[in-house]
């Protein structure tokens, strides 16, 4: 009983302790809040720049934001790539600033900062009518103000999903502020909560645009597959509710207008799905000051990017065929990029010409540009099935300038074919986000963050079997039985 009693009261103590540790971090949030409210925005402007700067050349999230931009509009050019990046993340915390900010704002200050497009408010007594409403937002610098849409015109209930922050103080502090004017539904209980309230002609909040994981539905998002989720369009169809899209169009600092679209009337989950995508690209696509509002620094673009489903493209749930009727295309566009360098002997080079045809297969979304010598990309021509090809240079200056310009060519994949000292640079100059390449057992290769051990018994197999069997490690559909030179 002592013992007993001796540990009830070790787990008092330290429950009080974590109780205290927690009260004394919502009073530092709240302290913080007040100052950011009411700090002038040119101030926290400034803040928010050297902030940006600081992630920009100090993290990797700058050059993700590079990769993505230039993927989403390739016709750009590398200096409005960089541009737009520095200031989309710049943004991105005036965006995590913003909670802070609103809640010690009162609803007039709020309803300065807020306004709705004329065109909108004619569509509003039309979405207050007869049916539920699913209202969609995409993540963008001014978001964070979708629930105080009921300063600026009278909105039925309503109950907006939100994913919970892993620190509690934080994540209490930002459903207060969220909940202020609408009813904050968690992932977990409020999937019965969403359907009461369509049941009752009310409305309900989804931020759609996030990364849905291996639950989601593969579609596309400016023609590479992302991961969705189904969740409005299921909503839609079992409960007959209507779904609009709402953006934040950003007028300055902290200062944003509202602006709604009614989406079609679409019977298809999955048809549905891809459509939410579609328009959200469309309206990117037209809408150019709006594209760096977007929080491109996240991971959207990381659907069947694991090790070992890298290079097979399965899923159980796919809306890829409806994404491409809805873009007018006949087959999957060529968007995961990935550089191969190429061994410095014609031979050995010729040797992964199987595997680059084996790949583009299983991945037909995979585009494959080689790198190597001249001499070396001469002798593959014939039989290389790759989508492009790169001239590595051999006098020293213009070496220095290729290496140089590897990063500013956005691989997301870069594959070493042989470790060479000059290859294994390469693959880290371009900062590919999956540098993959075959070790021998207890070999360290800093340069690459995805290696396959070749055992022992391996090593004298050829070199397009080697390669095969470190494809079907990272997810190749086995096809030949391995040999032996």
């Amino acid at each position: 009983m002592p013992e007993a009693g001796t540990i009830a009261c070790q787990h008092q103590n330290k429950a009080l302790r974590n109780g205290g540790t927690t009260a004394a971090m919502i009073l530092f949030i709240r302290i913080l809040a007040w100052i950011i409210s009411k700090t002038p925005d040119f101030i926290l402007r400034a803040f928010c720049v050297l902030l940006g700067r600081i992630a920009y050349y100090g993290s990797k999230r700058g050059h993700l934001v590079c990769t993505n931009l230039h993927h989403a509009f390739p016709e750009k050019p590398v200096s409005w790539v960089k541009a737009t990046a520095k200031e989309n993340l710049t943004r991105m915390f005036e965006m995590f600033l913003l909670p802070f900010g609103m809640s010690y704002m009162s609803d007039r200050a709020l309803h300065k900062r807020i306004h709705v497009d004329p065109e909108s408010l004619k569509l509003l007594s039309e979405m207050r009518k007869e049916r539920g409403t699913i209202v969609l937002s995409p993540h963008t610098t001014l978001t964070e103000y979708g629930p105080y849409k009921a300063l600026k015109f009278e909105i039925p209930p309503m109950g907006v999903f939100y994913r919970p922050l892993d620190y509690k103080p934080l994540d209490e502090f930002i459903k207060q502020v969220r909940g202020r004017y609408v009813t904050m539904l968690s992932r977990k209980e409020g999937l019965l909560q969403s359907g009461e309230y369509l049941k009752n002609k009310h409305w309900i909040g989804i931020l759609f645009d996030q990364n849905a994981g291996d639950v989601g539905t593969y579609t596309l998002f400016f023609d590479r597959i992302v991961s969705a989720t189904e969740l409005p369009a299921l909503l839609s169809k079992k409960y007959n509710a209507r779904m609009a899209l709402l953006y934040f169009k950003r007028l300055g600092f902290r200062k944003a207008e509202l602006s709604y679209y009614l989406l079609p009337e679409i019977e298809d989950v999955k048809e549905k799905t891809a459509y939410l995508q579609f328009a959200f690209e469309e309206h990117l696509k037209s809408h150019e000051e709006e594209i760096v509002d977007w929080f491109w620094a996240h991971n959207r673009w990381k659907a069947q990017r694991a090790p070992e489903k890298l290079f097979n493209l399965e899923h159980k749930k796919m809306a890829i065929e409806e994404a491409l009727r809805l873009r007018g295309l006949k087959e999957l566009p060529r968007k995961l990029t990935l550089f191969l360098r190429l061994p410095e002997t014609t031979q050995a080079a010729e040797a992964m010409m199987p595997v680059v045809s084996e790949m583009r297969q299983a991945r037909p979304d995979l585009h494959v540009t080689l790198l190597g010598y001249a001499e070396v990309l001469e002798a593959c021509k014939n039989t290389s099935s790759s989508d492009a090809t790169l001239t590595i240079p051999r006098e020293k200056a213009a070496y220095d300038k290729y290496i140089k310009s590897l990063s500013e060519q956005f691989p997301e994949i870069f594959m070493v074919a042989e470790n060479t000292p000059d290859a294994l640079v390469e693959a880290k100059k371009s900062k590919a986000r999956q540098r993959i390449g075959i070790r021998n057992q207890s070999e360290k290769i800093g340069e690459l963050n995805l290696t396959w051990e070749c055992p022992t018994t391996l090593q004298t197999a050829s070199l397009t079997d080697r390669w095969r069997l470190c494809l079907q490690h990272f997810g190749l559909p086995q096809q030949t039985e391995t040999s032996t030179d």
